[in-house]
C-alpha cells in the first residue's frame, strides 16, 4: 500500500526511506516499514478503530508459534497474535525486514532492526 503523503515527509526528515505500509485488514492493524541511517524500522500503529479494541481485549497469553529451545514457553497476546498472523500480515512484513535487513553486501556488519508500536502495535 502507499504511505499518506504527510506520513511519508515526517518520516524521511527523520532520514527513513524505502517505505512499505503492511495492512492485515480483518482486524484494522497496520505497520510501515523504512531504512535509514543505522538500520531497519518497523512500527506497529497503536488502537485507532473499533476492531483495533476487539482485538486489545483478547488479553488471554497464547503460546508463541516460535518456542525457545529447552522446553520453555514463550507467551504473547492472544489478540495481536491473530491480528500478526492474519492475512499473511507476518509473511508480508517478516520478508521484507529480512530484504531490508540483507539489501547490502556481505563486507558490511549486521544490521541493526528496530520494531517499536504503541498499545495494540507495542
Amino acid at each position: 500500500e502507499r504511505v499518506e503523503p504527510r506520513i511519508e515527509a515526517a518520516l524521511q526528515l527523520c532520514g527513513l526511506t524505502k517505505l512499505q505500509l503492511f495492512e492485515a485488514g480483518d482486524h484494522d492493524t497496520k505497520a510501515i516499514l523504512g531504512t535509514g541511517p543505522g538500520g531497519v524500522y518497523l512500527a506497529f500503529r497503536g488502537t485507532i478503530s473499533t476492531r483495533n479494541a476487539l482485538t486489545d481485549l483478547q488479553i488471554w497469553q497464547a503460546p508463541h508459534p516460535v518456542q525457545p529451545p529447552k522446553g520453555r514457553t514463550s507467551r504473547v497476546h492472544a489478540g495481536f497474535l491473530k491480528a500478526w498472523e492474519a492475512g499473511r500480515f507476518r509473511e508480508r512484513i517478516t520478508a521484507a525486514v529480512k530484504a531490508a535487513a540483507t539489501a547490502g553486501d556481505d563486507t558490511h556488519p549486521p544490521t541493526p532492526i528496530v520494531i517499536t508500536g504503541h498499545s495494540l502495535g507495542g
